[in-house]
């Protein structure tokens, strides 16, 4: 009698354990693998978490957190993208104008030097000079400010 029992006792505990085991251990697992994975930036490869158990609440809500922290970094992801195209833009408006400005002092100081009839206004030529200069140094400038900021972005 004592030994059916017992194995009466050691079957209700395996089978408590199995139940244990797969409603709360297996559960609490796949959480784990889910949010190692998310916290690697890995939000396409995750399923949702069977909320048919006892964790079925908790389940429910980190479902719907993952959701949301999904949407934010696809949001992220975006502005990013965003933010590096207004940079390019930004550059080319700026820099194209620059461009324009140091041909065009170019030019002046050329035709004041090609001019045969008078000598080269020296005022003028130093003029030019500091204007082309002073270009240079702003599309330096600017190249250095759009690089840094896209570098701080992860671009480069």
């Amino acid at each position: 009698m004592g030994t059916i029992l017992a194995a009466v006792i050691i079957c209700i505990v395996l089978i408590f354990a199995l139940y244990l085991f797969i409603n709360v251990m297996l559960p609490l697992r796949k959480i784990k693998d889910i949010v190692a994975k998310i916290s690697e930036g890995k939000f396409d490869t995750i399923p949702a978490i069977d909320d048919s158990h006892s964790f079925g609440v908790f389940s429910s809500a980190f479902n719907a957190m993952y959701e949301e922290l999904k949407k934010s970094r696809e949001r992220e992801i975006a502005l990013k993208d965003k933010e590096t195209e207004v940079y390019a833009t930004l550059g080319r408006e700026l820099t194209d104008p620059l461009t324009s400005i140091k041909l065009t002092s170019e030019l002046l100081r050329t035709r004041l030097i090609a001019k045969k009839e008078s000598e080269p206004d020296e005022y003028a030529l130093e003029k030019l000079d500091l204007i082309y200069n002073r270009a240079d140094q702003t599309g330096i400038l600017l190249k250095n400010l759009l690089s840094n900021a896209l570098d701080d972005m992860g671009e480069f």
